[in-house]
């Protein structure tokens, strides 16, 4: 495949990734973990889609700073500092295709989740929920770049969905858990430069698309778009699964 399509396609993957992470505060990595991977190895599509929404978060950090609650941010954190590093060194060692398949049956599980259990989970906001929360987000981070979802659940339940203090403290937890895991990923040797491109085609993707979804978030009908995209992640965690792709 060459450079100059993949750079397209992911300036285009991250467009739509971090179109849908300025409207629902999430989902940019599983789009991209979706995309990327079609044509990439598991470790670098990681790595694209953690470097790209960096500049995202940071706007959105800027939009609600004064909301952030950092002792929410603090406190899953330490247990994602742990699982993250372990996992990023495990993705390192291990077979591709194996990568592979567990990235089809994790995506399988979020799909279900999002699509028929949405709201219904409820797990503990002291520091048993932050430990469960933020030590699966590290371990689904550290080998996929997909740390969201856990922590959705631990801060809508923490914040009664209270829409400026979920997003502002949501994304404050995703820049810095998302910083450490890609300095992690450097160390571990995750970044070539082959990827270099794909990395700064996806970051004007990115800014693009937090234009747009910032822009367009009060004409869209939320619940069905995220269907959608959750319809389509459950397709692709089939295709994953059995090892197609």
């Amino acid at each position: 495949m060459s450079t100059a399509f993949l750079v397209v396609y992911s300036l285009a993957a991250s467009l739509f990734g971090c179109f849908l992470q300025a409207v629902t505060g999430f989902g940019s990595a599983i789009l991209m973990m979706v995309a990327l991977p079609v044509f990439l190895p598991i470790p670098q599509s990681a790595m694209i889609s953690q470097v790209i929404v960096i500049p995202v978060q940071l706007a959105l950090i800027r939009t609600y700073f004064k909301s952030i609650r950092w002792d929410a941010v603090l406190r899953p954190l330490l247990f994602y500092l742990v699982t993250s590093l372990i996992a990023v060194r495990f993705a390192s060692r291990v077979d591709t295709a194996f990568l592979k398949r567990l990235l089809g049956a994790f995506m399988l599980v979020l799909s279900v989740y999002f699509i028929f259990g949405k709201g219904k989970i409820r797990i503990p906001t002291g520091w048993t929920g932050a430990g469960i929360a933020g030590g699966i987000a590290g371990c689904t981070s550290g080998l996929f770049s997909i740390g969201g979802p856990p922590m959705v659940v631990y801060y809508m339940a923490l914040t009664g969905g209270e829409k400026a203090v979920y997003l502002g403290t949501l994304q404050m937890f995703f820049f810095l858990s998302g910083l450490y895991t890609s300095i992690t990923r450097v160390a571990a040797g995750g970044i070539t430069a082959e990827i270099i491109p794909m990395i700064l085609s996806g970051i004007v993707g990115g800014y693009l698309g937090q234009l747009l979804g910032t822009r367009l978030v009060s004409r869209i009908d939320q619940k069905m778009m995220t269907n959608l995209v959750y319809g389509f992640l459950c397709v692709s965690g089939i295709i994953y699964a059995v090892g197609v792709l």
